[in-house]
């Protein structure tokens, strides 16, 4: 018989059962009917015929095992058989089915949920041709203070000529004001600018409309393509919007196309609102410089990797280019390099994509001991489950059923709790992924995670259902079909208690499940402490009762003089609103998304030379900021007005900066340096506590304040101190500023605490703790419910015998000890290992944590939490335990 014969036997046998049974009794049937024929035919009579070919035979069932056996699906019909009856076995015991259901389809869907998060980060690829030869860029150099996730344009052109890659792309965020033509509702708009060959190289295709091409970045024609989203909720999806007239920043442009309804554009965790060709940016920005020709690194880039070529290929020549430019960017070679790496593997940017494995890393952790402990919870429940089925048991034993057939049958049972319990996964983790999806920073930033059910995340999700259902049956299957079961038939079990080796498996479970749940327990206080100390770090600066908004009068293609004056009466109409007492601008709000570096030229009237990277962190400030944010002056004197245009150029400093350009000198007011973009030198004349500017957790880098009156500027965040609530002053800010110019696009108009704490600064603290403070009591809430029912069990399994210790004159006191006892040195077991295990896991997520890891507070608090939990959960079923009737009992047979 060939293959495909056999196969399509099987099958047929498989799924046409009720028909291959028929024929295969009509088969036997004929066969007997001629056998009886011809001996009848021989003299016998009907009855001695019959008896004689079914003799020969061997029997019918022995026939029909024969012939289902060359069937080759015998198997399969017994696993099919096993689980009809262990969902019958399951379907008699619902409360059982449900608690074990319920509890481990929660640990399944943590895990899944976790593993969603960790699929966006690491695993998921880009929805683009052909996404693993995709290839990240950065770079670092002598005057950086750290690795840079962007290249300048003159860069990606030095990149096209490399062999190594098909073609090079780049993109830019920016942030527009969009307006439809003839319209003064100006929004402001965070898109991408980019290449002209971004679309083609990336191999997507539009919704509507096309996409532009290099000849159109070529001609510097106006156009833009909207993302789909946009388009949906700008527009309502009306194919007509292609070839309409909108403006960015003032200036006409045509929308030419939409995306594809799944695309969100290369950047990660952030979601483009539209796309239009980079030459344009110089146009729409109104920049008297054009930054294309300049070495200004503002580009997000990638590469295509050439067929056959590796990222190891493509490090090489990178190496020899960054050797070949070093000394045209006034460096020795070695001094400047590019970081190259996968596009998935470089993710949300390349600088930091070595931190995401070891934070996902710490959250996976974090869910599998979820599991682990509903593993051992639903564990303990099917232990004591076989173990009350150990008469049943017994019987199929002495019946004949071998040892395997037992174990197959125990374990269909449970991987039907596996599958009951992926039922439950599913719309759990779908509402924690809504949630996780749902998370919105306070900024005007289109903050997109796009965590997903797919269908990665629901095959590893039915994987972990799967085999969670299967480890939690497996000891319990292997105790219930051991030969020893069959001595319960000739044991007389009335009164006694659970042996040595089964009380011996039940307590290494129980401090088992105590030692994951305190792990868990210790990493959800830590991180909820590192979001309170966090939020009561030193700034540097005093964010409470400020209110704030957002100005950027170049999307309203404002010149210099002109925003000074909106600026100007901005700030004093703002300052007689009831409740202000003080107001002032800078020009990077703190700890926001946007933030000004410049590299320092000269000191004292001298160059560099082979001094350390001087990239400093800049910032432009009215005299007034002082007050307002509460900065604390070190050294010399503060801003006024007297530091305008008229006045020669100064500065305040940190104490990091001083440090940096004067090692070890005490005072540095009156010092003197040049930035490379500026002719004339700054003056030195005050020092001012460092001001965390990215991160609450961050050491201050060194720092130079300007005064706007001689930076001018055309973007600046109005920050002012209210008497009251930020709040009640916000709307009234709003409306000054709309009142100056309605068409002017206002952003971050809040409260300063909001922008702060429901920021970027403290995002991912927020979301850390939460997530691991919601899977910490899940833990918790899993132990004390599996403690209480593994010891109520036995408790009622032991009813009889309390009973009769009552009546032999036992104290109560003596019973609670008795049941308390043996579980509270579990319980103590489970602690000190528990403490063990998370003082020597947990360290590894000390990068993201703002307290030590082993934090000793944290560790004592949780401890006495937990066992004090625990002890709570043994007291109920033990003070059931000393209330026993001695009469019940006796009665009892």
């Amino acid at each position: 018989m060939s293959l495909l014969s056999e196969l399509r036997t099987r099958a047929r046998a498989l799924f046409r059962r009720t028909t291959v049974e028929r024929d295969m009794n009509d088969e036997l049937r004929d066969f007997i009917e001629r056998e009886t024929a011809q001996l009848r035919a021989n003299g016998l009579s009907h009855a001695e015929a019959r008896r004689r070919a079914l003799a020969g035979f061997g029997g019918l069932d022995r026939a029909r095992e024969g012939m289902r056996d060359e069937r080759g699906v015998r198997f399969l019909e017994d696993l099919g058989r096993d689980l009809r009856l262990g969902a019958r076995n399951l379907a008699r015991r619902p409360l059982f089915l449900g608690a074990s259901a319920i509890t481990l389809g929660l640990g399944v869907a943590v895990a899944a949920s976790i593993f969603s998060v960790v699929s966006l980060l690491l695993l998921r690829p880009l929805d683009a041709r052909d996404p693993g030869q995709l290839v990240a860029f950065g770079h670092n150099s002598r005057f950086l203070d750290g690795p840079s996730p962007s290249l300048s344009y003159p860069m990606v052109i030095e990149l096209r000529k490399l062999d190594v890659f098909t073609d090079v792309f780049a993109q830019s965020n920016e942030e527009i004001a969009f307006a439809d033509q003839g319209r003064d509702d100006a929004r402001v708009h965070f898109g991408n600018a980019v290449t002209g060959n971004y679309f083609t190289m990336l191999g997507i295709a539009p919704a509507v409309g096309r996409f532009f091409t290099m000849a159109e970045e070529e001609r510097r024609e106006s156009v833009v393509v909207l993302s789909y989203q946009t388009w949906m909720t700008r527009y309502a999806g009306d194919p007509a919007v292609v070839g309409r007239s909108v403006t960015m920043n003032g200036h006409p442009v045509t929308i030419i196309g939409v995306t594809p309804a799944n695309w969100h554009g290369i950047e990660h965790l952030v979601d483009a609102q539209f796309y239009y060709p980079i030459v344009m940016r110089q146009l729409l920005t109104g920049a008297t410089t054009n930054a294309l020709e300049t070495q200004s690194s503002f580009l997000r880039v990638l590469a295509r990797l050439a067929p056959g070529r590796t990222l190891q290929d493509a490090r090489l020549q990178l190496d020899a280019l960054a050797a070949r430019i070093a000394p045209e960017r006034g460096l020795k070679p070695g001094e400047f390099s590019f970081l190259s790496q996968y596009e998935n593997r470089a993710r949300p940017v390349i600088v930091i994509s070595h931190m995401i494995p070891a934070i996902a890393g710490t959250f996976l952790a974090l869910a599998v001991l979820a599991l682990a402990i509903a593993c051992v919870n639903v564990g303990n429940l099917v232990l004591a489950r076989t173990l009350s089925r150990t008469s049943e048991l017994a019987v199929r034993r002495s019946l004949g059923a071998s040892r395997g057939r037992v174990l197959r049958q125990l374990l269909a049972e449970s991987f039907l709790l596996g599958v009951s319990a992926l039922l439950v996964a599913i719309p759990v983790a779908y509402g924690v992924v809504r949630w996780i999806s749902s998370l919105k920073l306070s900024a005007d930033i289109p903050l997109l995670i796009d965590v997903r059910l797919d269908w990665g995340v629901l095959f590893f999700a039915g994987g972990v259902a799967m085999l969670a259902g299967i480890v939690t049956g497996l000891v319990p299957a292997l105790r219930g079909s051991s030969d020893r079961v069959a001595a319960t038939l000739r044991e007389d079990t009335r009164g006694a208690t659970d042996s040595r080796r089964k009380r011996r498996l039940g307590a290494i479970l129980l401090a088992g499940q105590l030692a994951f749940s305190l792990v868990l327990v210790i990493a959800g206080a830590l991180f909820a402490r590192s979001l309170g100390s966090v939020t009561s770090m030193d700034l540097g600066m005093d964010p409470d009762r400020v209110a704030m908004a957002t100005v950027d009068l170049s999307l309203n293609r404002y010149q210099a003089p002109q925003a000074a004056e909106y600026f100007r009466r901005a700030t004093e109409e703002i300052s007689v609103l009831p409740g202000v007492e003080v107001v002032g601008t800078v020009r990077d709000m703190p700890m926001g998304f946007s933030q000004s570096f410049l590299r320092i030229e000269h000191i004292d009237k001298r160059p560099i030379g082979e001094a350390p990277s001087l990239s400093v962190q800049f910032n432009d400030i009215s005299p007034s900021l002082m007050d307002v944010l509460r900065l604390r002056l070190l050294e010399g004197r503060a801003f006024d007005q007297f530091d305008d245009s008229t006045a020669p150029p100064r500065v305040l400093v940190n104490p990091q900066f001083a440090e940096r350009l004067w090692p070890g000198e005490k005072h540095v007011v009156g010092r003197q340096f040049k930035f490379t973009s500026d002719p004339v030198p700054f003056e030195i004349v005050g020092v001012i506590a460092g001001v965390k500017a990215e991160f609450p957790t961050e050491t201050p880098r060194p720092q130079v304040f300007r005064p706007y009156a001689q930076a001018g500027g055309l973007r600046r965040t109005i920050l002012a101190r209210v008497r009251g609530t930020p709040e009640e002053v916000v709307p009234a800010m709003g409306r000054v500023l709309r009142g100056l110019d309605p068409t002017v696009a206002i952003g971050d108009l809040r409260s300063t605490h909001e922008f702060l704490h429901n920021g970027k600064a403290f995002f991912l603290y927020r979301l850390g703790s939460t997530l691991t403070l919601a899977i910490g009591v899940l833990g918790l809430l899993q132990t004390l419910v599996g403690l209480y029912g593994v010891i109520a069990y036995g408790v009622s399994q032991r009813a009889q015998e309390f009973g009769i210790r009552v009546a032999l004159g036992a104290a109560r006191g003596q019973l609670v000890r008795q049941v308390m006892g043996p579980a509270a040195a579990q319980i103590t077991v489970g602690s000190v290992v528990g403490i063990v295990v998370a003082g020597l896991t947990l360290p590894a997520a000390g990068a993201i944590l703002a307290v030590s890891p082993r934090d000793p507070l944290t560790y004592a608090l949780c401890t006495m939490g937990l066992v004090s939990l625990a002890l709570i959960a043994l007291y109920l079923p033990a003070r059931r335990a000393a209330g026993a009737e001695p009469m019940r009992a006796l009665r009892r047979d």
